[in-house]
């Protein structure tokens, strides 16, 4: 499995955790990786560029998880504990424990030899760095995909998914419209040009 991530960095900015090799415990649980007896191979790439990425190999006893991969030449065979946390609806929820400072975190990173927590490598989340204009577009792109929608902001906002309760459905059309606006304002700023949003309110249910 790979995810794709960032390898931009301002100078004289704090590392981000996006261009830090971020691994996700909560999406290795959701793909049944954490199964005792699993193993997969995760990794991530720039862009496009798959052979332009890292991969390691990761093996589950269900209450650790071995981290088997190669840095600056050197083999690593680093166990990483799993902290499993019960749900209020049943189940349990996973979490890693920091090899190095023993903290309970959803994302541990490979900044360094070891994978570690953002705290023990300094670094701040990549949407600090991010421009208003493009956190903005962000947040308005997250709820289009919630919603379904895998189109840009040139198409229609979604209607209403089958199953979804109105009033969340109007909280999210709010939030939606708020932060498409807000993008588009940002941008037309930065451009030098000034926009005027046209009224919008809360998507309601149509008797």
């Amino acid at each position: 499995m790979s995810r794709p991530y960032s390898v931009c960095n301002r100078k004289g900015s704090k590392p981000a955790t996006n261009e830090n090799l971020p691994l996700d415990v909560r999406a290795m649980h959701r793909r049944g990786y954490l199964a005792p007896g699993a193993y997969c191979s995760w990794g991530w790439w720039r862009g496009d560029n798959k052979e332009g990425g890292a991969s390691i190999g990761c093996r589950s006893d269900g209450q650790s998880v071995r981290l088997l991969y190669s840095h600056a030449g050197e083999e690593v065979d680093l166990r990483v504990v799993l902290d499993w946390t019960p749900c209020n609806y049943g189940g349990a929820r996973p979490w890693w424990r920091c090899p190095s400072c023993g903290r309970r975190v959803a994302v541990i990173y490979g900044a360094g030899k070891v994978f570690a927590c953002r705290h023990c490598y300094g670094l701040c989340y990549g949407c600090q760095k991010e421009k208003p204009s493009n956190r903005a577009l962000r947040r308005a792109f997250k709820i289009r995909e919630r919603l379904g929608d895998d189109g840009g902001l040139t198409t229609a906002f979604p209607e209403k998914p089958k199953g979804m309760h109105w009033e969340t459905y109007s909280r999210l059309a709010l939030k939606g419209h708020a932060a498409e606006w807000e993008s588009l304002g940002l941008a037309a700023r930065f451009c030098g040009r000034e926009t005027q949003p046209a009224a919008t309110g809360p998507a309601s249910k149509v008797e």
